[in-house]
């Protein structure tokens, strides 16, 4: 080895150290970067760009930027400062020059900026050259590209040795430079793919809405723009204004607000827009010049039309913290706020969060700084709340706190923790929340959904709105007005997402089951009800037999196990099953609930079984008690003074309640065929008439699927009425039903054997009994033995009957339809009369009973079927009846009268002497008799008068009316009755009913006329042409009467008073009358009084009667004149 091959080799190697310094690591470096660009949004290469135009702005002015989206590229247009030979090989070289025209420490080209080729591996640059500093002349860059397409490092090196050769030549031909620059630097990234378009996309999509608040914190940017070539959309935002506008002050800042003014230009048109952004600027500044304020919170506050402010959601794709531009991945950092301020370092390269804590070696400085400044923010913003809360419209979007304090870090979960329950506790006391009441409330007294309803609520606005009926129903929580719910329900549940057990805000599913179990609910709440057990069944179906949640028919909340689908059952058979199998009705699903619950149905074969047992239980029973209350009732009848068994209320849970009744009832009807003729339907009025039940004419006929048995029915009903007609103590109120009862189910063979059960037959005293107790008369014992038998033998009175042997026979109406099979013949009773007279060795003279043993003797006497009655029951009597009757006449007034009697020689007319004088209504007869003589010969009378005095009339009006009838016909027929329809004579014209005469004769004193219910109605219907004339008879010679000599007309003419106003006196008691069945009203045959009164006031003379008439008669023949 020479000494000059030494030299050469270290001088290679000096020149390979140098070469790899200073293109090798470069190369390397940058091929790294682009490689890490996989995970990065696109729209970070965008404000990459924007923070390089504002780190060149020139002094006194801003920055005016613009992106324009092509079809193969993305033009980034500036139009700040020119290069430097520095900045330049920075550029290629991608390292940072660290200064700016501020003084702020900024990385221009560094490893940031490689996320821009995300728009293009390869860029065309123009822009100016500063050639010399000492002599400043400049030179354009054209097209200059620059190309980072390449991946072998070896590669990489030749292209920027290449690239970085070529600007060395720029600005020595002085020919080719200029004293000013060239307005403005772009760069052109060249879509060298797909991705790269997609990327440009994407980015353009992103940016904009970040652009406002991006411009609020760069005052030296005075606009921005995206030009979209392939949409035709262009929007631009412009900060008019480099200075804030002064709103007012803080304790520790103030608050100011800057104007954005966008436009938006489309195929569609331009549209412009404000946005006025609102900022808190801290008073404390950087320590380093220029002074800056320390921070910077945009608040999440907009201006209405009318100038007041509204809080507002900021998005959740807007970063929220700042180092002038936004740090993308702060998108959800924890509240509603932005913050920026120049001070704040970067955890990493990737700009996508704050240090907050230090390695414990050499950035614990950085950390604890970027503590201070958000410390700093907070107090800032608790100010602006203090003052601002109660003014804001929407103040509820302050209250967001969700930081991230689930982090592999613990200490900055710690953290994240400590600002969490910072913000947590004084969003707690605002008193914000807008109530259903219209109210504020404080949030700590606010019940919020949890966090799965919430969101389900979200996604299905139906839910809420059923959860706030439930609320309404109840209206004791304090809640959010229904459409903050859901806000509310997030925000708060993020403030306790760690600490959930102290969130004593939220309502579960589980808790709003547990308060509707507890609820009365009412067919309102059913729409709201089904909607929150529908989710409950969707989605946590085990609540639904944990607590009553599910109404059933009458709306009674059930558990879901018990429940079961009923078939579509007529409302007659639901009515019966509500009623007789209450716990299973109970457990009927309501119609609307059916998609909650089982699959069990209650069909019409478990209706039936329900129905048909409830019946057989029942009768089962009360048919077991009907053997005791017999014995007893039999008991008390035997001793009465011995202490009663019988008590008809021990008895009272054994009868049909009236609801049973009348579900049995409706049942029956519906089972009957219609227009049947069968027992069944005989005895449905009859069974109707005991419950005092109106029978509907149109039924519903129940269908054969039920398949039930109406004789199940009307037996159940048969067996009621009749056991609670025994319990009753008043029978003779039901008597006429109870025959009807009777006859019925006796004609029927299934039935009748029913009746020797029930206490329904009276005996001949009227006393109901059992048929067991009772005896049928034979039809060949006389009635009227037994009453003798009664008189004699059992010393019956008519005071006292209590001994009488007709309380052991059934009435006699009841005998056809008697289920008992004993039978009083008569034969011991007779017997027992024969004897007392056997025992007076035949001989009555003196006997009290004497004229019994005529009336014996006499009807064995008369012959015919009755007499061989009478002789198969006394033949004793009858062979002793000589001897007995010769007995009898002893006194001599007996013998001159049957003397008297055997004068009569008409056989029957001493029949009927001997029948009447042996009646006991003898006198009273003979005082009837002379009445009705008496009365014959007044009606003869009144006949009489009535025939003169038609005559009268009609004469007096022929004659008086002779010229004026001319050819007109006038008559007053004879009265064939007397009661014509209405009246006692009509005066016809022309054979035409035209007057109308009622006469009535007064006979005493203290009789009123009575007009019947045809002369009523007549007189009211003709009131012009009915007259009543009254008779005053009294002091008459009635044997004048009696020997039929009448009276002369002239002679009673002075008696009469004539009222030919009658029919309107009788119109008051019109409506009354007539059959209206829609009214109340009086029946048929009724009698209308007219009283002496009536008669003196309203009666005139006879003579005055017969002109009026006259004139009447006038009147109507001018009228059939004028008419003809």
């Amino acid at each position: 080895m020479t000494q000059e091959e030494y030299l050469a080799s270290v001088q290679k190697s000096q020149e390979e150290a140098h070469d790899e310094t200073t293109w090798g690591k470069p190369a390397r470096d940058i091929i790294t970067g682009i490689g890490n660009n996989g995970g990065i949004r696109p729209v970070r290469a965008i404000w990459e760009l924007v923070q390089n135009a504002r780190d060149v702005v020139c002094d006194g002015k801003r920055a005016k930027i613009v992106f324009t989206r092509n079809d193969n590229s993305l033009d980034f247009i500036h139009d700040g400062i020119p290069f430097t030979h520095k900045t330049i090989e920075a550029l290629i070289m991608q390292t940072s020059s660290k200064v700016s025209s501020n003084n702020v420490q900024v990385g221009q080209y560094g490893t940031g900026f490689l996320t821009t080729h995300l728009f293009g591996l390869k860029f065309k640059l123009t822009a100016p050259l500063l050639t010399s500093e000492q002599f400043p002349r400049y030179y354009k860059i054209s097209d200059f590209e620059i190309d980072r397409s390449a991946t072998d490092k070896e590669v990489m090196r030749e292209k920027l040795k290449a690239q970085w050769n070529e600007t060395q030549n720029w600005g020595k031909d002085f020919s080719q430079t200029t004293e000013k620059p060239f307005e403005h630097t772009q760069f052109s990234y060249q879509h060298e793919g797909k991705q790269a378009q997609l990327n440009a996309e994407s980015a353009f999509k992103d940016a904009p809405d970040m652009v406002p608040f991006v411009l609020s914190i760069n005052s030296n940017v005075e606009s921005i723009c995206f030009d979209d070539k392939l949409t035709g959309e262009k929007v631009t935002y412009v900060r008019e204004r480099k200075e804030m506008d002064f709103v007012e002050n803080l304790t520790d800042g103030k608050i100011c607000k800057t104007k954005v003014h966008r436009t938006k230009n489309t195929n569609a048109g331009e549209n412009d827009k404000d946005y006025y952004i609102y900022c808190i600027i801290s008073n404390e500044e950087t320590d380093n010049e220029p002074k800056r304020s320390k921070v910077v919170v945009t608040l999440p506050i907009t201006e209405d039309e009318d100038g007041a402010l509204r809080v507002i959601r900021f998005d959740k794709t807007l970063p929220q913290v700042y180092i002038y531009l936004p740090l993308l991945g702060t998108e959800e950092w924890g509240f509603n706020y932005l913050l920026h301020s120049s001070l704040f370092t970067c955890d990493k390269d990737s700009r996508d969060s704050l240090r907050l804590v230090g390695n414990g070696q050499n950035n614990d400085d950085q950390a604890v700084a970027n503590r201070s400044i958000i410390d700093l923010a907070n107090k800032l913003i608790c100010q602006f709340i203090d003052k601002k809360v109660t003014i804001l419209r929407d103040a509820k979007y302050l209250c967001r706190a969700s930081f991230k304090t689930r982090q592999a870090d613990n200490k900055l979960s710690e953290y994240y923790s400590t600002l969490q329950a910072f913000w947590r506790n004084k969003f707690e006391n605002l008193c914000i929340v807008d109530g259903t009441d219209s109210a504020k409330h404080f949030v700590s007294e606010t019940k919020v959904l949890d966090e799965t309803l919430a969101k389900d609520c979200e996604e299905d606005s139906e839910l809420l709105d059923a959860i706030y009926g439930l609320f309404a129903k109840l209206n004791t929580w304090i809640v959010p007005k229904k459409e903050d719910m859901v806000y509310w329900s997030n925000t708060i549940n993020r403030w306790y997402q760690d600490e959930e057990e102290k969130n004593g805000h939220q309502f579960t599913i589980t808790s709003l089951a547990a308060v509707i179990s507890k609820l009365t609910i009412a067919a309102s709440d059913l729409s709201w009800l089904h909607k929150i057990d529908k989710y409950i069944f969707d989605y946590q179906d085990g609540l639904l037999d944990t607590y009553t949640l599910i109404p059933n028919e009458v709306l009674k909340l059930q558990k879901k196990a018990h429940l079961m689908k009923p078939a579509d059952f007529d409302n007659v058979v639901k009515e019966a099953l509500s009623l007789m199998d209450t716990d299973t009705v109970d457990n009927f699903a309501h119609s609307d609930f059916f998609d909650v619950v089982n699959d069990t149905v209650f069909d019409y074969a478990k209706a039936k079984e329900s129905i048909t047992n409830y019946i057989n239980n029942h009768n089962t029973e009360q048919n077991g008690v009907r053997g005791s209350i017999m014995t007893y009732k039999q008991h008390d009848l035997q001793y009465p003074q011995s202490a009663q068994l019988f008590n008809a209320s021990n008895y009272e849970t054994k009868k049909l309640s009236d609801d049973a009744v009348a579900v049995i009832l409706n049942l029956y009807k519906s089972l009957l065929p219609e227009d049947s003729e069968a027992i069944s339907a005989k005895l449905l009025p009859v069974i109707a008439e005991f419950y005092e039940i109106s029978l509907q004419k149109n039924v519903v006929r129940l269908n054969k699927k039920y398949d039930l048995d109406v004789r199940q029915f009307y037996t159940t009903l048969i067996y009621d009425s009749l056991f609670k007609f025994t319990l009753m103590s008043d029978k003779i109120t039901k008597a006429t039903w109870v025959k009807q009862m009777v006859e019925l189910v006796y004609s029927y063979s299934d039935t009748k054997s029913y009746l020797s059960y029930y206490q329904v037959y009276p005996d001949q005293q009227g006393n109901y009994k059992y048929a067991e107790w009772l005896k049928k008369k034979s039809p060949a014992l006389p009635v009227r033995a037994l009453e003798i038998y009664d008189t004699i033998i059992n010393k019956v009175t008519d005071i006292n009957r209590s001994s009488s042997i007709k309380k052991d026979i059934v009435d006699e109406d009841y005998s056809k339809w008697f289920v008992g099979t004993n039978v009083l013949e008569g034969h011991v009773q007779c017997q027992e009369i024969e004897k007392e007279v056997q025992n007076k060795g035949y001989s009555i003279t003196t006997y009290e009973h004497q004229k019994l043993i005529v009336e014996i003797i006499e009807k064995l006497t008369n012959g015919g079927i009755e007499s061989e009655q009478w002789h198969a029951l006394f033949s004793d009597i009858d062979n002793k009846k000589g001897q007995i009757m010769f007995s009898i006449i002893q006194s001599q007034t007996k013998k001159d009268s049957i003397f008297t009697l055997m004068k009569v020689e008409d056989d029957s007319k001493l029949k009927a002497i001997a029948n009447l004088v042996n009646d006991p209504d003898f006198d009273h007869i003979l005082r009837l008799s002379k009445e009705i003589i008496d009365q014959e010969a007044r009606e003869a009378n009144d006949f009489y008068f009535k025939k003169e005095l038609g005559n009268y009339v009609e004469d007096i009006l022929l004659k008086e009316l002779n010229e004026e009838l001319g050819e007109n016909v006038l008559e007053i027929p004879e009265p064939v009755t007397n009661e014509q329809g209405g009246q006692d004579l009509i005066l016809r014209l022309n054979g035409n009913d035209f007057y109308y005469f009622e006469i009535k004769s007064r006979w005493t004193s203290n009789r009123s006329v009575l007009m019947s219910t045809m002369q009523h109605r007549r007189s009211y219907e003709n009131s012009d042409n009915y007259a009543l004339l009254a008779t005053d008879m009294v002091g008459y010679d009635m044997d004048r009467v009696r020997r039929h000599e009448y009276p002369s007309f002239d002679e009673i003419k002075p008696r009469i008073a004539v009222l030919d106003n009658i029919g309107k006196l009788n119109e008051r008691l019109k409506d009354a009358t007539q059959n209206n069945d829609d009214k109340v009203h009086i029946a048929g045959g009724y009698q209308v009084l007219v009283s002496q009164d009536v008669i003196l006031n309203e009666g005139k003379t006879f003579e005055s009667f017969i002109d009026s008439l006259k004139d009447k008669i006038r009147q109507e023949l001018q009228r059939q004149k004028s008419a003809s």
